[in-house]
């Protein structure tokens, strides 16, 4: 493995321009992770929506969690075998439709039963988007500088994930659970467009150049 020399925080600060100007991609990974570790801000809501239609017990809230947990956990496995078939870009791709469609069923539940599909969902979506977006900024650029590319994906999730649950509670308190939901469902709709469309498999474009 190749090891940079030790060098002053300030100077690899002032290489940071440099190497986000050189790596499009590696912008627009960013970007579509921003817009899905923003699209976080429902999380609390969902079961807040539930609540206020069904009345859910205890016994049903527990349920709920337990499910969410389980399936976040558990859905490390699927989405890795398909990271090691296709690459982290086409598990990050999977793990935003699970997301969706979890955010979707749980927009419009109108059953318990409507409302743990959903939860399942919502777990293995999230999971799935946090394992492989934090695994796919190891596959851009040279290894010389993958330390720096970690901390400025990391650093600018923990700040977007600050500022999501903010914007979250405003939209709730001036308009509702669902448009919150709703406004997360548009954000991770964006995310998924700009995966798709715009960030080449970096597996593929290290082929390509080699």
């Amino acid at each position: 493995p190749t090891v940079r020399a030790a060098t002053p925080l300030y100077t690899r600060l002032g290489e940071l321009p440099e190497l986000l100007r050189r790596d499009r991609d590696y912008r627009r990974y960013l970007l579509a992770r921003s817009l899905g570790v923003m699209g976080r801000m429902a999380v609390p809501f969902y079961v807040l929506l539930a609540q206020s239609r069904l009345d859910l017990s205890g016994q049903q809230l527990g349920l709920l969690t337990a499910a969410f947990g389980l399936a976040q956990g558990m859905v490390n496995v699927v989405f890795g075998w398909v990271a090691d078939r296709r690459g982290f870009r086409a598990a990050l791709l999977c793990a935003l439709v699970t997301w969706m469609l979890a955010g979707l069923i749980l927009l419009d539940a109108g059953s318990f039963r409507q409302v743990l599909v959903g939860f399942v969902g919502l777990g293995a979506g999230l999971g799935g988007f946090m394992m492989s977006s934090q695994n796919l900024v190891l596959e851009f650029g040279s290894r010389a500088n993958l330390p720096m590319r970690i901390a400025v994906a990391n650093s600018l999730s923990e700040a977007v994930g600050i500022v999501g649950p903010i914007l979250g509670g405003v939209i709730a308190a001036v308009w509702s659970y669902p448009a919150v939901i709703a406004t997360a469902l548009a954000l991770k709709l964006v995310a998924f467009l700009v995966t798709l469309f715009f960030v080449n498999d970096p597996r593929h474009r290290r082929r390509t150049e080699g």
